[in-house]
């Protein structure tokens, strides 16, 4: 973890031995619940997990290892009534809410045919329109 306004390291998230081999992480979000920080990163395995960002602590193995098109490929985090939910979406296009502090899927959000992609903002996921015919003299 790095200090945002110093830019420098003040320490490591580490995990509970018994987690087993987490796998790199690709998408991480945060957010503040009653005043405490928290973490929740997307891995390459496809497993979300909890950190306490404070205590600089793992909490927990929020949603499973996947494979194939099942796998997860973005990640959210938003603070709703309370609580600090997860949202995923993976190749197949489905999209999920996971409830961080119980460690369990809420519901599913949606399912589409479409793949669900990584990133967020306007342009995402836009096809760039084609441009106007060059007219040659």
């Amino acid at each position: 973890m790095w200090d945002p306004v110093t830019g420098e390291a003040v320490g490591d998230l580490v995990s509970d031995p018994s987690a087993g081999r987490i796998g790199a992480v690709v998408a991480v979000a945060t957010a503040v619940v009653d005043g405490s920080p928290k973490a929740v990163t997307l891995h390459d395995d496809s497993s979300v997990r909890a950190w306490c960002l404070a205590e600089q602590q793992y909490e927990g193995l929020v949603a499973p290892l996947t494979h194939g098109n099942q796998q997860r490929v973005s990640l959210t985090a938003a603070v709703v009534g309370g609580r600090l939910v997860a949202i995923t979406g993976g190749w197949e296009g489905q999209v999920q809410r996971w409830d961080v502090a119980a460690l369990h899927a809420s519901d599913e959000v949606c399912a589409t045919d479409r793949p669900h992609r990584s990133g967020v903002g306007p342009r995402h996921g836009r096809r760039r329109q084609p441009s106007p015919p060059r007219h040659r003299r």
